[in-house]
């Protein structure tokens, strides 16, 4: 995988939920936040992950430059962080909300 698939893995994948979840579960400070915390935490690092993905793009060439307003900036921005926060959300409801399913029944 070279930068180009990885940012792009992270913007059109989902890769930046997928990354925030792992983080979130593995990274000593933020796996020890109590869940309230660890929701809002999740949700605050894939849309930053996402948003540095897409300046990353951006800065290499791999994606077209938005109009350089802040308009033009946020109509670029926002699908790639909606995205992103749907995908954290699916990520999180197939991992962890099924965990908790399976326990109940159990």
């Amino acid at each position: 995988m070279d930068l180009k698939a990885g940012l792009l893995w992270l913007l059109d994948s989902g890769g930046a939920g997928y990354l925030a979840y792992w983080l979130i579960e593995h990274v000593g400070f933020l796996a020890a936040l109590k869940p309230e915390a660890k929701r809002y935490a999740g949700f605050a690092l894939t849309a930053l992950l996402a948003a540095a993905a897409y300046v990353v793009a951006v800065a290499c060439q791999y994606l077209p430059l938005p109009t350089p307003t802040v308009q033009g900036w946020a109509e670029a921005l926002f699908p790639v962080l909606y995205g992103a926060l749907v995908a954290s959300l699916a990520v999180h409801g197939r991992l962890q909300l099924s965990r908790r399913a399976e326990a109940i029944t159990k």
